[in-house]
């Protein structure tokens, strides 16, 4: 069976596919924390960190620094990254 389209149908249907991939990739990389967002919550840089809530815990006590607004506290990737690399 062979189908022929013309062009618009051709591009409407190139970015119909574009946009059900473009949105399956990103719901996989916020499933698997690999969303490239500076800040995180808690419990966002525990799994990003690959550890136990008990051992992010220790992190912290240890100098891992954390910032809190408005009663929110976020961890900055980079600041993960470098505690990590330095200990």
């Amino acid at each position: 069976m062979e189908i022929t389209l013309t062009e618009q149908q051709e591009h409407e249907l190139m970015k119909s596919v574009y946009g059900v991939v473009g949105k399956a990739v990103d719901d996989f990389k916020k499933d698997n924390g690999l969303i490239a967002k500076p800040y995180m919550k808690k419990y966002e840089a525990v799994k990003y960190l690959n550890v136990s809530n008990n051992t992010f815990d220790k992190f912290i006590l240890e100098g891992l620094p954390k910032h809190t607004i408005k009663g929110i506290t976020l961890y900055y990737k980079p600041e993960l990254d470098e505690f990590i690399l330095q200990n």
